[in-house]
């Protein structure tokens, strides 16, 4: 979801989609900032997915916390941890 931002992140994720084209990444460009609340709402809403996650603004998600989080919503222990 790009909330009209100029920090090229428009540009990032189209280039992402192109390297990595067997990833369902889907990029909804606002052409107007509408504010957090509305992007949040419209982010859930166009989602597909049995889970939504939302990371504010241009914040990360470190790559060990990332895959904890999807790991536990699929129910898979991470390498040597007992379910």
């Amino acid at each position: 979801m790009d909330d009209a931002s100029t920090d090229r992140s428009v540009e990032f994720i189209r280039g992402y989609r192109v390297k990595h084209p067997d990833l369902p990444i889907h990029l909804h460009i606002n052409e107007k900032n509408a504010g957090l609340t509305w992007n949040v709402f419209e982010a859930a809403t166009l989602g597909r997915g049995a889970y939504f996650w939302m990371v504010a603004g241009d914040n990360t998600v470190p790559e060990d916390i990332w895959i904890t989080g999807v790991l536990a919503s699929l129910r898979i222990p991470r390498s040597g941890e007992s379910s």
